[in-house]
């Protein structure tokens, strides 16, 4: 072993010789040099090897480097601007390239310190090294379709002056004969020639010439340099990509995705649209991937297109002569295709309505929008209207939603959902409950509408929803809720019962004894924002009644010891503020000291026998640290 690593250090003399009578580094500077490298060669060649030795020994020499060339150019700086380098300016780098090779020799399945010693390359320009590391990565890792686009891409944009486009080529080919299956090699595939056109297009833009040299004609093949810039290349890689992975949406999408980002793709990606209506006319996601291509990919033409609005059956309300207008009915034309061949397709309305409101959001700002906007809410408006025996709780809480707050009908709104809540199969959905009560909170007004309006409909839901259903809970939660907000309020006895009502349920439920099979997560999450909740509105009434409050909350949770093993931070905050009003009576002075440290004890053996295990020792930290007790 100390052969070889004195071999190794005799190996450096020239180059250090050179630093010294350049000088760069001093007699005893390099003799440090020299003694450092020999202590981390020999840990380099223990006999149970330490990756973080290697890595340790590359970032000093890269900090090495990085000295030297702040010392040579403060030396050129000084001296003689025209001053030449020598041999040993590109040692270091080399040295540290000769540590990763080694280590990725003794972990040839670490694909951690491949990347690092790429990076390493790309960082110093290391353009023929970082040719040999891809290469021999790609032998030990022709799986990782990462690595084979990264080694294509460096080949084609990497630090060389010309990228060649033959080599970038040639590996993604490889990649593919190996990972044929992987819609990001294809995609990759075509986007490095949609690149290699677009140069070429734009070197010929420039010159102002209709051919290119004729060593760019040698590179293109069979499909000539004209096919190359129409896209020639890209349309063939789509075609085998969709004989390799012919039921792929995605794989489609993608390429839409990518033609968009280049120009002169049109012809590609009404080919690729005719392969997504050919193959996918069933799917939902492929409709509104076609919508989402009429209404962006559109080009200004106020010549073309002039009759557009009469294809909207008479109910556009403009000439149709903007290019948004134009781009809106061409989407909503595309959607209605979608409705007739998928008449009977809740996720097909679901994903429609979502997108006119996504149009009516983003694109549809302003006052000069104003009769897109008019004709978008009456199409979201017709659709619903037509899809009403299809529509799920989900979609009735977004068609309310849509009538309540774009339509600005708050009417319509609430009869809807009460028609929801009618219908059989969404009887049992309780956001749906609670949607309609918040709906009638909002139009009640004292002169028309009966403030028990709300209240009522939660007292029906809570009928119509069985004990035995997750959402039984949260109706009550919501009638605790208003309960407790509402201008009349309930007798404090009322809200007390429905309360402890609760309290027993979600304790239950946690506990496993009884009640719904449910998220033990959520479940803790309800109960923490109960108490607390509940907790501050018993402090309005003053401490008496909320100490009061707080004392039944825990006096219920010691029957149900450990059930706290979720940790969450609203139970926290429970005890906590339980922690607090007995810091600030006892800060008044309206509560003796010992009595005050006594509360504060039994808050804390509270949360500790709730908690179990899971809190129990930084509650004891805290309770002996401010109460200096065990």
């Amino acid at each position: 072993m100390g052969e070889e690593v004195q071999a190794i250090l005799d190996g450096y003399v020239p180059y250090l010789r050179d630093y010294m009578e350049r000088g760069i580094f001093s007699e005893p500077e390099i003799k440090a040099i020299v003694s450092r490298r020999r202590d981390s060669e020999y840990l380099l060649k223990r006999r149970e090897a330490r990756k973080s030795d290697f890595l340790r020994y590359a970032e000093t020499e890269t900090k090495l480097e990085h000295l030297r060339k702040l010392r040579w150019e403060r030396i050129v700086r000084e001296t003689n601007p025209k001053k030449k380098g020598g041999i040993g300016d590109g040692h270091i780098i080399n040295n540290v390239h000769f540590i990763f090779r080694r280590a990725v020799k003794k972990w040839r399945g670490d694909l951690g310190l491949v990347m690092q010693h790429i990076q390493f390359c790309k960082e110093t320009e290391s353009n023929q090294m970082l040719g040999v590391v891809y290469a021999d990565a790609l032998k030990i890792h022709p799986r990782n379709v990462s690595l084979w686009i990264d080694a294509a891409s460096h080949e084609y944009f990497g630090g060389v002056l010309n990228g060649s486009i033959k080599s970038a080529r040639v590996l993604l080919q490889r990649a593919l004969r190996i990972n044929g299956k992987s819609i990001e090699l294809w995609v990759q595939y075509a986007a490095l020639e949609w690149h290699y056109a677009t140069k070429l297009r734009g070197r010929r833009d420039l010159l102002k010439i209709g051919f290119v040299s004729n060593a760019e004609e040698n590179e293109a093949d069979e499909y000539g340099v004209q096919g190359l810039i129409d896209g020639g290349v890209p349309r063939f890689i789509f075609k085998k990509a969709i004989e390799k992975i012919p039921e792929s949406l995605k794989l489609r999408l993608d390429f839409l995705d990518l033609c968009s980002q280049f120009p002169g793709t049109e012809k590609v990606m009404e080919e690729i649209l005719t392969s997504i209506e050919t193959d996918f006319g069933d799917n939902e996601d492929a409709w509104i991937a076609r919508a989402s291509h009429a209404l962006y990919s559109r080009t200004i033409d106020d010549d073309d297109d002039k009759d557009l609005v009469d294809k909207d059956n008479g109910d556009s309300p403009f000439d149709g002569t903007s290019l948004l207008a134009k781009n809106v009915i061409s989407a909503l034309d595309v959607l209605d295709e979608a409705s007739r061949h998928l008449p009977h397709s809740s996720k097909l309305i679901s994903h429609n309505s979502r997108f006119m409101e996504k149009i009516l959001m983003e694109e549809c700002r302003g006052d000069d929008n104003e009769d897109v906007s008019q004709l978008l809410q009456k199409r979201i408006e017709r659709l619903y209207e037509r899809a009403k025996d299809n529509l799920d709780a989900t979609m009735y809480e977004a068609y309310s939603n849509f009538l309540a707050f774009r339509c600005g009908s708050l009417n319509k709104a609430c009869e809807l959902l009460e028609g929801a809540t009618a219908d059989e199969k969404c009887r049992e959905s309780a956001s749906l409950w609670v949607k309609r009560s918040k709906m009638e909170q909002m139009r009640q007004d004292d002169d028309d509408l009966s403030s028990d309006v709300p209240m009522s409909i939660l007292r029906c839901a809570a009928k119509a929803i069985p004990s035995t259903k997750e959402g039984h809970i949260s109706i009550l939660l919501a009638t605790l809720d208003l309960s407790l907000t509402r201008t009349r309020p309930e007798s404090k006895h009322d809200c007390h019962s429905l309360f402890s009502r609760i309290l027993l349920l979600l304790l239950n439920n946690l506990s496993g004894s009884k009640g719904i099979n449910s998220n033990s997560d959520a479940n803790m999450e309800q109960l923490g924002d109960l108490c607390c909740r509940y907790l501050k509105y018993s402090l309005v009434k003053g401490v008496d009644e909320g100490r009061s409050t707080y004392k039944y909350i825990m006096k219920t949770l010691a029957g149900y010891e450990s059930v706290g093993i979720y940790e969450n931070k609203e139970m926290l905050s429970f005890f906590d503020l339980c922690l607090e009003i007995e810091r600030l009576v006892g800060e008044s002075g309206h509560s003796k000291k010992g009595k005050t440290i006594k509360r504060k004890r039994k808050i804390y053996e509270s949360a500790i026998k709730f908690h179990g295990d899971t809190l129990a020792g930084e509650y004891r930290k805290r309770m002996k640290s401010e109460l200096g007790m065990n």
